[in-house]
């Protein structure tokens, strides 16, 4: 079983001191992602929703895994390279189909409020998390269906929780 380990998604304020690349996410929240590669495209991530709580692990879909670590790093270009051709995304009442809509979209709707994603839980094709950032009324829960095939994105629904 190889082992990777990626940088801090979130912590709580008291782990504040951690330098990472990462914009930390509620203070509440502390996910640390330590990625074991237990079947191509899965990754476990260690989620709890206090430090003094027990971790649980969540299975993601390597495409799901991908979209939340570009949209934690606030990096566009990997973002929209997790679509694929022809996806669309369904987000706050409107639809965006095609790379230059997404494109758009995740700038507008990821970048600019720099959006920080921590899983809660996955189920099917349905990731619940935490969305914080540069926006009012945050952190907020959000629903996100993912339709994937061969680890892109071919559609996205996002709603709020």
């Amino acid at each position: 079983m190889s082992m990777s380990t990626s940088p801090i998604v979130g912590t709580s304020s008291r782990s504040s001191h951690l330098r990472s690349p990462w914009r930390f996410a509620a203070r509440s929240v502390i996910v640390l992602t330590r990625c074991c590669r237990d079947a191509p495209g899965r990754a476990r991530v260690l989620a709890a929703e206090k430090p003094e709580s027990k971790m649980d692990y969540i299975n993601l879909p390597k495409a799901v895994e991908n979209f939340i670590a570009a949209t934690n790093a606030h990096d566009a270009n990997a973002l929209a390279a997790v679509f694929g051709d022809g996806a669309t995304v369904r987000d706050d009442g409107a639809t965006y189909a095609g790379e230059a809509e997404i494109r758009e979209w995740i700038q507008v709707h990821l970048i600019n409020p720099k959006i920080v994603i921590t899983p809660t839980s996955f189920a099917g094709d349905r990731l619940v998390a935490s969305g914080d950032g540069e926006f009012p009324g945050g952190p907020l829960s959000f629903a996100f269906v993912f339709g994937i095939k061969d680890d892109q994105i071919t559609d996205l629904v996002i709603d709020p929780v």
